[in-house]
Order: C-alpha cells, then structure tokens, then sequence
C-alpha cells in the first residue's frame, strides 16, 4: 500500500479479490448476479477471469485507462483496429486456456458450491508464486475478459463515427 496525496492506493490483492467473488456470490438473498461494480483497485486480471467463470461481470472503474493495455483475440489481424495499435499487444493464448480449462471449472464450481472457499483456492495459487499453471490461465481468461469489457464499454455509441 503507498499513499497518493494523502489517499492510500492499493493494488488488488487475492484477499480482495476473494471478498468481492464471495459478496457476489454468498450475498444471502436469491438474487442471482449478472456483474458486479467495482472501484479502480477492485479489479485485476484473476478478479475478471474468476468472475468470467463463476457465471458473472466484473465492471470497474478504471483510472488512468490511457494505460491499459488490450489483448488481441488472435495472431495477425494487426491492422483490424487501427485506432486502437498503440494500446494492443499480443494474442489472448487460447491454446493455453483450452489446455486448462477443465481444471478452471473445477476450481469455479468447488467455490461456486462451497466446497472450497475463494480464499482458499488464490492462497493456494499464490503459494505456487502464482506460477501454478491453472492460476496463469485463469489470468490470461481475465486479460481476455478486461479486453472485452473495454472494447464494449469504451466504443458503445461510437461505432458510426469516422
């Protein structure tokens, strides 16, 4: 945590990530949740993949969105978006995210029914120094996701201008 004009700015952590995935999910009403706002530290690449496959919407505020950095869905296509070259960079790695996904499931459901807690399982992953295969998968699931997020969110009402 480092302060920022007396303001503490903090880097989403797995603890963070896991409150938010368990107030959406355990939330003690029957409403079902399709997204779930959050603030600028809210968001990460585990918190948009974990929450892809639980079945639901991560939608932060992003500050400082000049920065971001997007995902292409595949190899070449470089100049499909011009307008948005300095912001792309490499293709999402679906060869990976096939590989793993079952395990991604698995993960998702053992927290969607509680069988294993949110917090358990990113422990897990970050005792692996977050080089467990699943976990790195689960992130490039989330790079795909926060890709998508701003594509639709950043040009909705701008695709018939020139």
């Amino acid at each position: 945590m480092e302060a920022v004009d007396g303001a503490q700015r903090l880097n989403c952590s797995a603890s963070e990530v896991h409150v938010m995935v368990d107030g959406a999910i355990r939330h003690g009403t029957e409403m079902q949740v399709e997204a779930n706002y959050v603030d600028t530290h809210g968001q990460s690449g585990i918190g948009f993949g974990i929450t892809k496959l639980l079945g639901f919407d991560l939608l932060p505020r992003i500050k400082r969105i000049n920065k971001v950095k997007l995902y292409r869905p595949t190899v070449g296509q470089t100049d499909l978006c011009p307008g948005l070259a300095p912001a792309l960079t490499r293709p999402i790695r679906c060869d990976r995210i096939a590989e793993q996904y079952d395990q991604m499931v698995k993960y998702a459901t053992a927290i969607r029914v509680g069988t294993a807690s949110t917090e358990a399982i990113l422990r897990r992953f970050m005792k692996a120094n977050a080089a467990h295969p699943t976990y790195q998968v689960m992130i490039e699931v989330g790079r795909a996701q926060k890709t998508i997020f701003l594509a639709a969110t950043y040009t909705a009402g701008h695709s018939n201008e020139r």
